[in-house]
């Protein structure tokens, strides 16, 4: 289990090809290989 601190993954700027408008994405977790899964918040 790897423990994640708050903020200490940086915001990335949603991509204007697939938003518009200001578009904030906060990951939230990554597994490591083989796995092929994360997830994240996006702020509109």
């Amino acid at each position: 289990m790897n423990i994640t601190r708050n903020g200490s993954i940086p915001s990335l700027k949603g991509p204007e090809e697939s938003f518009t408008g200001t578009v904030r994405i906060d990951g939230r977790f990554k597994g490591t290989e083989p796995a092929r899964v994360s997830g994240s918040t996006v702020t509109f």
